[in-house]
């Protein structure tokens, strides 16, 4: 719908964006344990500039970070659904490369919003001027997907930003 595509394009916020943070945080409320409730619900207040993503980001990566996780607590739509980003064609591949609701699946769906979750924490800890933060989430988010320029890009940028010029 238009919250959807809004997310995904930006522009001027529709009408259903409010309504659609608040079922995103009834969601989060109802189900503490759905990740892709409180996935979705970071990316909301992204789009709006709102400072509480960090803290729904970092509860994301507390989720997925259990020890066991459940099939229905990752599955569900995710947003923003960027053609330009590589989250969608690796989100794809986890559903070409494993059985849904596999042990295998639930791992690597792990791995993947994990990822994601920590590429954004990067982009967002220098609101609060802390770059050291933002190298060590960029460099978690590159452990778990080495080949992709865009997360390298992110560490390179807080390591340059730290002057730490060797490994940047």
């Amino acid at each position: 719908g238009s919250v959807v595509g809004w997310v995904a394009g930006g522009g001027p916020t529709p009408p259903g964006v409010q309504r659609g943070v608040r079922q995103a945080r009834t969601a989060c409320q109802l189900r503490p344990d759905y990740i892709a409730a409180h996935f979705n619900s970071a990316f909301l207040q992204i789009a709006l500039e709102d400072p509480a993503a960090i803290s729904t980001f970092e509860r994301t990566v507390d989720l997925l970070n259990c020890e066991f996780l459940r099939p229905e607590q990752l599955r569900g739509p995710y947003f923003p659904r960027r053609y330009d980003h590589p989250f969608v064609t690796e989100l794809e591949r986890v559903w070409a490369d494993h059985a849904p609701g596999s042990d295998a699946w639930v791992s690597a769906r792990r791995d993947l919003l994990l990822w994601r979750s920590l590429e954004q924490l990067s982009d967002l800890a220098p609101q609060t001027g802390d770059m050291r933060r933002s190298a060590n989430f960029a460099r978690r988010a590159v452990a778990l997907r080495p080949g992709i320029g865009t997360t390298r890009f992110r560490l390179g940028i807080a390591l340059h930003a730290l002057k730490e010029w060797s490994e940047a």
